[in-house]
């Protein structure tokens, strides 16, 4: 706990007063290159090639460079790779999970880690695509049974305790590989949003986030953020039933 209160301080005493406003500064003055004829006083995050282009440049590392080298140190050792933009996401969100996550208490260490949520999440949904007849129930004891969810001494886990997992599992604030995937993707559909030239309002990260969460969570935990049939789904429904008649 302690070496954590001392990150966190230093990572509070490493960033200079004023950085905020001066990369406003930089990034203004970005923009006014990519777009002359602009009027803005700020940049407009929502323009693709604005926002592509700064990104693009910050998300570049210089090799052999003093400024680089702990960032390339933190990639290596992560098994990430830099030049996919994913990764830096990734990486940010374990680097931020470390210093501000909820501390680990005493004891055991915990059973059911984001890597067996996402596992759980794929597993339920091949097993209720088989046989959809099957109630959740039923589907939760055959999953107990399985030989990697079965306990140490071999004895199968109770439907109960799987139906629990499985909740556990579709909560992002515990599965954090969800969570990543779920941001993920709404960032997407934010962008497609705005591109069609619709207003995003804050409670469609609350009716996206709900949608996937409920129709695509073993999707997004298994397989790429980038999923186009995944996205083209959720984009339909909030043209569905989120947006005006055009």
């Amino acid at each position: 706990m302690e070496r954590k209160r001392a990150a966190r301080q230093k990572l509070s005493e490493s960033v200079p007063p004023g950085t905020r406003e001066k990369l406003a500064d930089a990034a203004k003055e970005f923009a006014a290159l990519l777009r002359p004829t602009s009027s803005q006083n700020q940049p407009v995050w929502s323009d693709l090639l604005i926002h592509g282009q700064i990104a693009s440049a910050a998300l570049t590392l210089t090799p052999g460079s003093r400024a680089s080298a702990p960032v390339e140190a933190a990639f290596k050792l992560a098994g990430l790779d830099p030049e996919n933009p994913l990764s830096w996401q990734v990486l940010m969100h374990v680097l931020c999970h470390l210093l501000f996550g909820e501390t680990k208490q005493g004891g055991a260490p915990t059973k059911w880690n984001p890597d067996r949520y996402c596992g759980v999440l794929k597993d339920f949904h091949v097993k209720k695509l088989r046989n959809p007849s099957r109630s959740d129930d039923q589907v939760c004891g055959l999953l107990g049974r399985e030989p990697q969810y079965k306990t140490k001494n071999g004895k199968a886990v109770s439907a109960g305790r799987m139906k629990e997992v499985l909740k556990e599992a579709l909560d992002p604030d515990r599965n954090v590989h969800l969570n990543l995937k779920v941001e993920q993707t709404i960032e997407m559909v934010r962008k497609d949003y705005e591109h069609r030239g619709w207003e995003w309002r804050p409670e469609l990260s609350e009716l996206t986030r709900r949608i996937l969460v409920a129709t695509n969570a073993w999707e997004i935990a298994s397989s790429s953020p980038a999923d186009l049939e995944a996205l083209s789904r959720v984009v339909d429904r909030l043209q569905r039933g989120t947006h005006p008649s055009k």
